[in-house]
């Protein structure tokens, strides 16, 4: 857990708080940008910030790596 908390990545608990916008997890605006794997991607769903729904291991290598490929486009997650 320290490697995760070194890198920045938050870890949450299982559940259904970031799936259906009451919890930790959720964007805090439209310009966040989301990768989960939640089983729910309805529009403002999970907040106002774009969501994008991914494999667990997509969702760690983006978390390790603040980037997100989908196709040949490449959002930036974290730009801190």
């Amino acid at each position: 857990m320290d490697l995760f908390e070194k890198a920045g990545i938050k870890i949450i608990d299982p559940g259904c708080g970031a799936c259906i916008g009451a919890g930790p997890g959720i964007s805090n605006d439209a310009s966040q940008v989301t990768v989960s794997a939640i089983n729910r991607n309805f529009q403002g769903r999970s907040g106002p910030g774009k969501l994008y729904l991914a494999s667990p291991l997509t969702v760690m290598t983006s978390a390790f790596t603040g980037k997100f490929h989908l196709g040949n486009l490449k959002f930036l997650i974290n730009s801190e």
